[in-house]
Order: C-alpha cells, then structure tokens, then sequence
C-alpha cells in the first residue's frame, strides 16, 4: 500500500492553492544544471513552524491499482495527488450540503 500525505490550510481549506517561489534567482552550477540556493537555517525553522501552525497532515491509503490509477490521472491532466484529493472532498461536501464549501466552512468554524 502507498500512503499519502496531504497538507490542509486550517484558516482555508480547500480554497485556492498558491504557490510562492523564492525571489531569488536561480544559480548555475556545473554542467549547465540549475538548482535553488540552499536555505539557512533560520529559513527552515521559520518554514517549519508556519507549516506546523497553518497545516494539518492527512495521511490516506490507497490499493496499488488505485495509486496507478490517480497517478495515470494526474500525469494525464497535469496535477497533484493533494489538488486532485483536494478538489474531490470540496465536490463532495458541496454535493452533499448543497451549499458553496466556504459556506460550509465558515459554519464549521462558527461551530468551534
């Protein structure tokens, strides 16, 4: 079995997924290669504990035959295993609710 780990965003989760890329420019290295500069140490505590406080893990089991499936799809239509689980449980929870899954959302929350 495969296990994979999923990362939600507590304030908005199942909202718009963002990437930010480091401002600093790509370094050539030997070969022609490129690769980022490495982080400092303080980069990396600070990342650790914005993703421990903004982050929950989710891990999820699949058969073998599903995991090929998902990752045939994703390669196929060009996204992640997270977006794509992502997107599956926010369809979901508005299928069922009947509601816009921010709506949702906002009632768990208010519930807390």
């Amino acid at each position: 079995m495969f296990c994979v780990y999923l990362l939600f965003d507590i304030n908005y989760i199942f909202g718009i997924i963002t990437v930010k890329f480091s401002d600093v420019p790509l370094q050539s290295v030997k070969g022609g290669e490129e690769e980022m500069p490495k982080s400092s140490e303080a980069q990396i505590r600070a990342s650790r504990k914005y993703t421990e406080k903004n982050y929950k893990k989710v891990s999820t089991y699949f058969r073998n035959d599903e995991i090929i499936a998902v990752n045939d799809y994703c390669e196929k239509f060009g996204c992640s295993k997270n977006g794509l689980i992502i997107q599956a449980v926010t369809e979901k929870i508005e299928r069922d609710t009947g509601k816009k899954f921010n709506e949702f959302l906002n009632e768990s929350q208010d519930k807390t």
